[in-house]
C-alpha cells in the first residue's frame, strides 16, 4: 500500500484502489502522496481517515480521481472482510 503510493507521488503510476484499508501503513504514504499533489479518499469520494474501509489514491487529476469515485461508489462495503 505504501509503495504504491510513493509511485503515485512520483508519477509511475496514475491511481490505485485498495480494500480493505490498511489503517497502518496508509498514514505515511497519504503524506507523502498529498505532500505531491495526490488525493486519497474513500470510494465514496470522503477524505480518508483511520476508520475508512476503502482506498482510492489518485495523482490530484479531478476528473481521474472522480471518476473513479463514481465507479466505485456503489461498491462500498459495510464491513471490513475476515481473513
Amino acid at each position: 500500500m505504501l509503495l504504491e503510493q510513493v509511485y503515485i507521488a512520483a508519477g509511475r503510476i496514475d491511481a490505485q484502489v485498495h480494500f480493505p484499508s490498511d489503517k497502518f501503513a496508509i498514514p505515511a504514504g497519504k503524506h507523502i502522496l498529498e505532500r505531491a499533489g495526490g488525493v486519497i479518499t474513500d470510494f465514496q469520494g470522503r477524505p480518508w481517515t483511520r476508520e475508512s474501509l476503502t482506498v482510492i489514491a489518485s495523482n490530484g487529476e479531478k476528473l481521474l480521481h472522480e471518476g473513479i469515485v463514481e465507479i466505485l461508489s456503489p461498491f462500498t462495503p459495510l464491513k471490513t472482510p475476515v481473513y
